[in-house]
């Protein structure tokens, strides 16, 4: 994990509503910054795209395999393996996320701080 030269306020633009930013603007965001190593772009957008996947398409293109036992076995093989994919990203980003945060945090203790100093 690097980042490059990454201010407080990159770091804060990232984080700031981060919950409702899609998993694609996130990494947009994070690509701007970090160096990312050839296997993590690859292993997270193959997350994306699972995620999308199973969002949009997976039941439907599926559903015939639930009518047997056979079908059904294949179809939760391939739901864990989708699972694994994507938990293994997102822990992967994670390991991202949790410095920004720290970034972050430093501009809203300077700000506090600063508060602090003008009322008294």
């Amino acid at each position: 994990l690097e980042f490059i030269n990454i201010s407080t306020e990159a770091a804060t633009n990232i984080m700031e509503n981060i919950d409702k930013k899609t998993i694609g603007r996130i990494l947009e965001l994070l690509k701007k910054h970090t160096r990312f190593e050839e296997d993590d772009e690859i292993n997270i957008t193959k997350a994306l795209n699972l995620r999308n996947e199973f969002i949009h398409d997976f039941y439907m293109r599926r559903i015939e395999m639930l009518a047997t036992v056979n079908g059904r076995n294949t179809f939760f093989d391939e739901l864990k393996e989708m699972r694994t994919d994507i938990l293994l990203a997102n822990n992967r980003l994670n390991e991202f996320i949790d410095p920004l945060m720290e970034i972050s945090m430093i501009k809203e203790m300077a700000k506090h701080i600063e508060s602090e100093e003008k009322k008294q």
